[in-house]
């Protein structure tokens, strides 16, 4: 913790200490599940390596937060959250994959693709937010699933089964063409990334 100081008024500049919080730069997953403080160290933090379990930073502190008001924006009941988890099922059925693969391909687009000038229009917070409460657009989420697949293993996927999620994608944004949206264009733009490398 470290200590400023401040004059008291008409004291003759006596200094009083005051104390300011330091905020971590980043908090692991197993200490944000538990609310505990984190010292933010890598590869494991303080914490974790006392208790000897893994330690692992899935979000900056900067995602964390636009998740958390993601999920505590207000009017949101009870059914918006079935809905929510409705479109994650619904998404991972699409893909034919766990969310944890999801989340191998979409953490592989903004480690590889993202820092392209070009391709630099997803912000990684909101995207992420979108994902975790289920609001991202499907096919924005198959054409990045799609355009990360050559930097991943294929052990779990086929080059017919990213071939699928490119056409669903593009069936998907062509049946919305009288209502673009963002998402539409930005969906079409890295198709055409997809299909510009492999054709």
């Amino acid at each position: 913790m470290s200590l400023a100081t401040t004059l008291a008024p008409d004291s003759g500049a006596v200094p009083i200490p005051t104390a300011h919080r330091k905020r971590g730069a980043r908090v692991c997953d197993a200490c944000r599940a538990q609310r505990s403080r984190c010292s933010g160290e890598t590869p494991s933090c303080a914490r974790c390596q006392g208790l000897g379990i893994p330690c692992c930073y899935t979000l900056s502190i900067r995602q964390y937060r636009a998740e958390q008001r993601h999920r505590k924006r207000p009017g949101l009941t009870e059914n918006d959250a079935v809905a929510r988890s409705v479109h994650s099922i619904e998404v991972s059925s699409s893909l034919g994959c766990s969310q944890q693969i999801i989340r191998q391909h979409t953490d592989a687009y903004f480690e590889f693709i993202h820092p392209v000038p070009v391709y630099g229009f997803l912000h990684r917070a909101d995207f992420l937010a979108q994902y975790s409460s289920g609001t991202v657009s499907t096919a924005l989420l198959l054409a990045v699933c799609s355009v990360t697949s050559r930097f991943l293993s294929t052990a779990y996927q086929s080059a017919g089964q990213v071939r699928s999620w490119v056409e669903l994608a593009e069936t998907m944004v062509f049946q919305s063409l009288g209502k673009t949206s963002l998402a539409s264009i930005q969906t079409l733009i890295i198709l055409a990334m997809y299909r510009g490398h492999n054709n």
